[in-house]
């Protein structure tokens, strides 16, 4: 059965659908499975922005890392850092489409040691993926990452990154762009590694 997303909506219209992959049973195994399982070819998207099931299935697994024991990942903090996140980088950039934002476990060393906790991924216009492992500061971590993919998920609606100079003008642009974010309100942390 699949499972439906969250939608993230203003007063006027859906900005992002949010899908949490958070609640899971690392004793059953197959976790990669288990989320291939619940995600659909879309035709804006494909398999959560890669064009085929094998590309998702090659990326969970390298994002992921082999599973152990991680504390519960809270689904009302994680819905609460992502919504406002959202809702205030719509307020300073429009996007042709709703987002569509997966968000993972990880149990990744460098993510839990290095990335407060958070690694986010967009490379596929209007499509985030996140995984979070949930360290101190996971949720100040999320809402940064989220801000950051943000700008490339938007971005890439109008200007495709086909070199490496392309790539890094991006993430400054995207760096930049949660940079603000953070500066306006005081609310986004830079991850500090």
């Amino acid at each position: 059965m699949m499972m439906k997303p969250h939608e993230i909506r203003d007063s006027e219209k859906i900005l992002a659908y949010l899908s949490l992959f958070t609640d899971f049973d690392t004793k059953k195994g197959k976790l990669v499975d288990w989320i291939l399982d619940q995600i659909p070819d879309d035709p804006d998207i494909g398999f959560a922005g890669c064009s085929h099931k094998d590309g998702l299935r090659a990326h969970l697994k390298w994002a992921i890392g082999e599973i152990n024991d991680i504390g519960p990942i809270s689904e009302d903090k994680t819905k609460i850092a992502i919504e406002e996140t959202v809702k205030k980088c719509f307020s300073a950039v429009s996007a042709p489409k709703p987002l569509h934002i997966f968000v993972f476990p990880t149990f990744d060393t460098f993510v839990k040691e290095r990335m407060n906790g958070v690694a986010g991924y967009s490379f596929w216009r209007n499509t985030i993926l996140v995984y979070i492992n949930p360290v101190d500061g996971w949720d100040t971590a999320l809402r940064s990452t989220i801000c950051h993919e943000f700008a490339h998920a938007v971005a890439q609606n109008y200007n495709k990154m086909e070199t490496i100079l392309d790539q890094l003008i991006f993430d400054g642009v995207a760096e930049h762009f949660r940079e603000s974010g953070r500066r306006s309100e005081g609310n986004f942390q830079r991850n500090r590694g």
